[in-house]
């Protein structure tokens, strides 16, 4: 009977041991350094001139992905945003200082895919769909998302993304790329930060005006206490150039 209960005894603490080892290895990996990175995908539409009434525009659309990496390159977390900033001159050669520009995710359900559009899901949904899918994937399988034409793989698509995601998925790819050693861990949160300044001149008879858009992009890992553990950044720009009739110059 003794060498039973002593048999026993020997189980539990092995047991107790083996679950404090186990527990240790958790907390270890959870602690464990991960890479940052940063991926930008920006593009300026062609400019359109002023005519009448109808103000001339040019818009910067900025795509923003944001990836915490483990040792192997798999995605432990990332973060996707968009801005789309306008800028508009008059038929008269007269630039305009647009409103304070928020981003996709930060106008939430005003954005307006839902109540607008008659989709199923906002855009903030979608590429929370679209983030959770790419968690635990490299770079080859962040690939294989996309599919033709730009719509994401049917896993996207099941998963309740159904906008295009080509520009998503080449800024995480170039996020994966870019990361590098940081002090995040896996009990990290991302945030992404854009803001877009403004700066123009009207146009006259002699000399052009211009209407110019300054995107600045910052990403942050943050800990449990919402202090900043690492940081990367970024910009774009766009330049609209036009003469005293609204008529676009040049753009760069």
């Amino acid at each position: 009977m003794k060498k039973i209960v002593s048999l026993s005894l020997v189980v539990i603490l092995l047991f107790s041991i083996l679950s404090m080892s186990a527990c240790s290895d958790k907390k270890k990996n959870d602690m464990q350094p991960l890479k940052l990175g940063i991926g930008v995908k920006y593009y300026s539409d062609k400019p359109i001139s002023a005519e009448g009434a109808q103000n001339g525009k040019g818009q910067l659309t900025t795509t923003v992905a944001a990836v915490l990496l483990d040792s192997e390159g798999k995605i432990v977390k990332c973060a996707i945003d968009t801005a789309e900033a306008v800028a508009e001159y008059t038929s008269d050669g007269k630039y305009l200082l647009g409103e304070s520009f928020k981003t996709k995710y930060e106008l939430g359900d005003s954005y307006g895919m839902k109540s607008i559009g008659g989709a199923a899901k906002e855009w903030y949904e979608q590429i929370d769909a679209l983030t959770s899918l790419a968690v635990g994937k490299g770079i080859e399988e962040v690939r294989a998302l996309v599919a033709d034409g730009g719509k994401g793989s049917s896993d996207v698509i099941k998963a309740g993304c159904t906008i295009e995601v080509s520009d998503f998925v080449y800024a995480l790819e170039e996020a994966i790329k870019n990361a590098n050693t940081s002090d995040a861990t896996k009990d990290s949160s991302l945030q992404i930060k854009i803001s877009t300044a403004q700066s123009g001149k009207d146009a006259t008879a002699d000399t052009d005006g211009y209407n110019e858009l300054k995107t600045t992009i910052t990403v942050n890992a943050l800990d449990k206490d919402s202090k900043t553990v690492a940081t990367r950044s970024g910009s774009s720009e766009a330049k609209y150039t036009f003469n005293n009739k609204g008529e676009v110059k040049t753009s760069k």
